[in-house]
């Protein structure tokens, strides 16, 4: 009899001990994620500084944001000057894309951008601004691959906002689960 109450009295102690491990280690990586989470929002805040202070990548955006509303008259002389904006992007969606701890409202900060590049039509014409050019999309082209991930992972991210609370819940405990998985 004393055999069997020691034996419930050891189990009961492992049972809690395993029961606060794994609590402590949930905490933990909640903690992680949230530092982690963190330092991707100081990231993306200074790249979004780094956009602010610049005239030139603010004047594509303001153009193509008037291509967008079909208010672009007087374009500017060279699409080529104008990419530098994707270009400004690309290693941004690289940060995203291979950060693991990266969520689904890092891709948002951007995404305005990112969109309003993609769906232009003047950003991506031949460097004489005439006719389109394949080696110059970034749907087509060998030098955009990087930023073509990055709209592609922007929309996917949009796409997701679009549906009903409760495909959009289970989306992300599939997704945090495969985290988990991976980790």
């Amino acid at each position: 009899m004393a055999d069997s109450a020691t034996h419930g009295f050891l189990a009961g102690i492992l049972t809690s001990g395993v029961a606060a491990a794994f609590v402590t280690q949930l905490f933990g990586k909640a903690k992680e994620r949230g530092a982690a989470r963190q330092k991707i929002m100081e990231f993306l805040i200074e790249r979004r500084k780094e956009l602010s202070a610049n005239p030139e990548l603010l004047g594509a955006v303001a153009f193509l944001e008037q291509e967008a509303h079909g208010n672009a008259t007087n374009p500017p002389s060279n699409p080529g000057k104008m990419r530098e904006l994707p270009g400004f992007l690309e290693p941004i969606g690289v940060y995203l894309e291979y950060n693991p701890d990266v969520f689904r409202r890092a891709y948002q900060v951007f995404s305005k951008e990112v969109e309003l590049c993609a769906s232009s039509r003047y950003l991506w014409l031949s460097d004489d601004g005439l006719q389109e050019s394949q080696n110059e999309h970034y749907s087509t082209s060998p030098y955009w691959p990087s930023f073509r991930q990055f709209v592609a992972s922007n929309r996917r991210n949009l796409a997701e906002l679009q549906l009903p609370p409760a495909k959009r819940l289970a989306h992300e405990i599939a997704r945090r689960a495969l985290q988990l998985l991976e980790a």
